[in-house]
């Protein structure tokens, strides 16, 4: 927690940034590694949000059906999935430094191989190997918080990071469309590839290795099973990952149906959408600012508590206005910026809760919380689209649920925990 004007970061192994010293990070060092881990974490939201609006034109140049380059996204994540489940071993073994770097600079050759890409199949090898790439920094930028900051801290800083993060979704999308009518599709990526490699110059001149010891046994498959059942059997990890898990399910399916609902349904203008967008996201922006100045002061915990809460009453809400009102934008929108707004307070708390009780598995554990919340943000989405009946119900329902998931997962799992944490 903040003390005398600094961040503190007692009892972590050393300096995230390169050549300063151990110990308590000032509040100008706390503001560089802010910068430098949101861009990390920010390459999967823009490789994203950017492709999502010349996807029809992709389509034309390449002499296909949209369906078969929507599957590049598919294979996007497929290929996060993956790395999910890869950098964070790897870190532990080798340090966090190398994955991330070698990751990163994958995801510059891949992402610029797709702009040269001359048919779909291509495509869609090429956008897994970029997913690939891009989850090493979403993996390793939470374990290199770990590494440095205790609990309190880490959610504050997760805080900041996801504020970051949360401006990607709003941005990308604008950028995508100018650039596709401006220079043709082929430009996003390029675009993508100069911005991938300023990340990875950033990194090599400013990050230094935040890992104290090295684990030998975690590229091993054994090893690997046996630290990943440490993590499932640990109650702390378990509860505060279905917090997360919940939350990015509920988000997924917003982003995944919203268009189709606001659009389409509701007969909204696109330009609307994208200002609808802005004010849903912009509650949530704020909520993650205000939770990272309050919870030095009033703890992990009570913010997790009081998102949850929320969030499941926005999540109601918002269903039951689905299910017996008529249909309106303010009846989806209005609900729906209220509960991203308590996920600024769900879920940086929950990755920091998950991650705190091990210092030394910390690579897995970002691995594993990752790969669960993508996995299950996958499956909200598919499952979305399976029972879309073109109107608002699939999405709000799916939303209702996993609020209600969340909140449960806290009241069972986190809430009642009062022993100290086990070490992994």
């Amino acid at each position: 927690m903040e003390r005398n004007g600094k961040f503190a970061g007692e009892g972590t192994p050393g300096p995230p940034l390169r050549g300063r010293a151990r110990g308590r990070t000032s509040r100008r060092e706390l503001l560089l590694l802010t910068g430098l881990l949101g861009l990390m974490t920010t390459l999967e939201p823009f490789s994203i949000d950017m492709s999502l609006p010349p996807l029809p034109a992709m389509a034309a140049d390449l002499g296909v059906a949209e369906s078969a380059v929507q599957f590049s996204l598919s294979a996007f994540f497929l290929g996060m999935a993956i790395g999910q489940l890869v950098y964070g071993p790897a870190s532990d073994r080798i340090g966090r430094r190398p994955p991330l770097l070698a990751g990163l600079l994958l995801y510059v050759a891949a992402t610029l191989a797709c702009a040269f890409a001359d048919s779909a199949d291509a495509l869609i090898a090429l956008r897994a190997v970029q997913g690939f790439a891009a989850a090493s920094g979403q993996v390793l930028a939470r374990a290199i918080v770990r590494d440095r900051f205790d609990r309190e801290d880490a959610a504050r800083l997760f805080s900041y990071v996801f504020f970051v993060l949360g401006l990607a979704p709003v941005a990308a999308p604008i950028l995508g469309a100018h650039f596709a009518v401006w220079f043709g599709w082929p430009s996003i990526f390029v675009f993508l590839a100069v911005y991938g490699a300023i990340v990875l110059a950033l990194n090599l001149c400013c990050l230094d290795e935040s890992l104290a010891e090295r684990d030998p046994d975690a590229l091993r498959p054994a090893g690997m099973a046996r630290n990943y059942l440490i993590l499932l059997g640990n109650r702390a990890f378990v509860g505060n990952m279905l917090c997360g898990v919940c939350a990015f399910c509920a988000l997924f399916a917003f982003l995944a149906a919203s268009p189709t609902v606001i659009i389409s349904f509701l007969g909204q203008p696109p330009e609307a959408f994208g200002y609808l967008l802005a004010l849903t996201m912009s509650g949530h922006l704020a909520a993650v600012m205000a939770g990272a100045r309050l919870v030095g002061r009033v703890g992990l915990d009570p913010l997790l508590r009081i998102g949850s809460i929320v969030g499941a009453g926005a999540g109601t809400t918002l269903a039951l206005l689905a299910w017996t009102a008529e249909p309106g934008v303010a009846a989806i929108v209005l609900p729906t910026a209220c509960y991203l707004a308590a996920l600024g307070w769900i879920l940086p708390q929950a990755m920091a809760g998950a991650l705190q009780p091990f210092p030394r598995l910390a690579g897995a554990a970002s691995s594993l919380l990752g790969f669960l919340e993508l996995l299950g943000a996958a499956a909200t989405a598919a499952a979305v689209g399976s029972f879309d009946d073109g109107t608002q119900t699939p999405m709000t329902t799916a939303i209702f649920l996993a609020s209600l998931g969340g909140a449960l997962a806290y009241l069972v799992l986190v809430r009642p925990r009062r022993a100290p944490f086990a070490r992994g």
